[in-house]
């Protein structure tokens, strides 16, 4: 019998059209109470082009030895760690980053039906994993790039390489060390008067309003003891790193600038393969900036590949002394993008020349900028060149060069300064501008799908070891999709396993 969920008036039936030919208009629905004849299987819940099959499939070719040696065996068995990590991948893939949004859909959708056998799991099954088995997740990942390399996907002859905030799991309130002290002091004070409440209570005569207050306070108590310790947490780390600003939630998130706004979160660093868009390196900062991140991510491409790229391409944010140092020392062939210099038009250092053997500039018209002695600007111990004022005032070329009210040029030159030159020089090359172009087609779109499609925008996991899982989890679902998408176009999963041992 079927209820009405809401009353309406009732209202005379239209006169019903005439058919056009005998028979029914309308298909006969059936019951929903009715029995099949044969039960389904759960492989018919998906259609054999589904990609979940490929998902399945390429993460079966994972070496998961690693997850497997932490279970000893003994009382109830576990489930399979592969099977485990099947479903958090897919579902990062899906954009499901809660571990009870996944235990959720492994009831009610589909596909993840399918790839949990048809089983009902709770979310605690997934966090305990993922909390678990943090550093052999991030080796997981690395498998994706070798994977991509035995596909020919991942080619290597251009790296690009950028930055980008995600917010941490914290309150955007963030305190000053005053701040702290003084919510301590008040803390301090409520609870003492929870505690004379307690002992007037216990001394009171009984009385069921007293009762329930009673009842209460140790829970309050216990709530403003709890929040004491977090302060005193937060008061400590803001003192060891040195911060203006600390998040109660998460002590170990720095305030980051990001297009939200200013609030706690990490800096996701990513180096993607510009031929197939699949991430070669990540890992998780608290930098605030990616001054002194290219070295690192240089290592780790090397590292999970085993040899260097062709080319690498960063932006200005990258620019700094060790960045440059770290191509020079280690013999890439890189690209970082240069800040303009605010010259306003006038020449910039480009335009002078560098005597070494004289220790000499040598302006457009064949001046001389002598060195002069150091200062210390946004780094220590640059070196100053100056020209002589009597030259720039009688040069026709002074108004290319300095403004009105300047007596003369000067040159303040960094400590890296000629490596700084060196990389304007390759920059202005057709090499330089396309491998700058083709950075920004790479690293870009890498992020879009990252936030956008995946949904990562705020890590879920409190504090830096855990937010790097899940960075691991997505760059790990990101190289799946490019995987399975190019399974789908006819890939060979032979291409994926390594060739039996005396095989030509």
């Amino acid at each position: 019998m079927q209820t009405a969920l809401f009353d309406v008036p009732a209202q005379a039936a239209p006169e019903a059209p005439k058919p056009v030919c005998g028979g029914q208009r309308f298909r006969k629905l059936p019951g929903r109470e009715q029995l099949y004849l044969q039960a389904p299987s759960v492989d018919e819940m998906v259609a054999p082009d589904d990609p979940v099959r490929m998902y399945d499939a390429i993460l079966n070719e994972l070496e998961v030895s690693e997850f497997e040696a932490h279970y000893r065996g003994g009382g109830a068995p576990a489930f399979p760690p592969l099977f485990v990590l099947k479903l958090l991948v897919f579902a990062m893939a899906e954009g499901v980053h809660s571990a009870r949004e996944l235990a959720r859909m492994c009831r009610q959708d589909l596909r993840f039906m399918w790839l949990a056998h048809g089983l009902a799991l709770d979310h605690e099954l997934f966090s305990d994993f993922r909390t678990l088995f943090d550093e052999q997740i991030q080796r997981a990942y690395a498998q994706t790039v070798l994977l991509g390399m035995e596909a020919g996907l991942i080619t290597l002859r251009q790296v690009s390489v950028d930055g980008t905030k995600i917010a941490a799991h914290a309150k955007r309130t963030t305190y000053s060390d005053a701040e702290l002290t003084e919510l301590l002091q008040q803390l301090r004070a409520r609870a003492a008067k929870l505690l004379a409440e307690m002992a007037a209570l216990d001394a009171a005569e009984d009385s069921a309003e007293a009762g329930a207050r009673a009842d209460k306070l140790p829970e309050e108590l216990a709530d403003v003891q709890r929040r004491q310790e977090r302060l005193q947490q937060a008061k400590a780390a803001l003192a060891e790193k040195g911060w203006e600003r600390i998040s109660e939630t998460d002590v170990e998130a720095p305030l980051q600038k990001t297009r939200d706004g200013t609030r706690p979160g990490y800096n996701a660093q990513m180096a993607t393969d510009a031929d197939s868009g699949m991430v070669v390196y990540q890992h998780l900062t608290d930098a605030q900036n990616d001054t002194h991140e290219l070295a690192p991510l240089l290592a780790g491409v090397v590292a999970n590949t085993g040899c260097k790229p062709d080319v690498v391409a960063a932006d200005s944010g990258y620019q700094s002394a060790a960045s440059l140092q770290a191509l020079e020392q280690g013999e890439f062939n890189g690209y970082i993008n240069q800040p303009q210099a605010g010259n306003d038009g006038r020449f910039g250092h480009e335009a002078f020349t560098y005597d070494r053997e004289r220790d000499v500039y040598i302006c457009p018209t064949g001046h001389e900028l002598p060195f002069k002695g150091f200062k210390d600007l946004r780094y220590d111990n640059c070196r100053v060149y100056r020209a002589s004022s009597r030259h720039c005032k009688a040069c026709p070329r002074r108004a290319e060069c300095i403004s009105e009210k300047a007596h003369c040029r000067q040159l303040v030159v960094a400590p890296h300064g000629e490596l700084v030159s060196a990389m304007r020089r390759k920059l202005q090359t057709e090499e330089g501008a396309a491998a700058l172009k083709r950075r920004f087609a790479t690293a870009e779109p890498t992020f879009g799908v990252l936030k956008s499609v995946l949904g990562l925008r705020q890590f879920l996991l409190v504090g830096k070891a855990k937010a790097a899982v899940e960075l691991a989890l997505a760059s790990l679902a990101l190289n799946m999709r490019k995987l399975v998408r190019w399974a789908l176009a006819g890939g060979s999963g032979n291409q994926l396993r390594p060739a039996p041992a005396g095989a030509a």
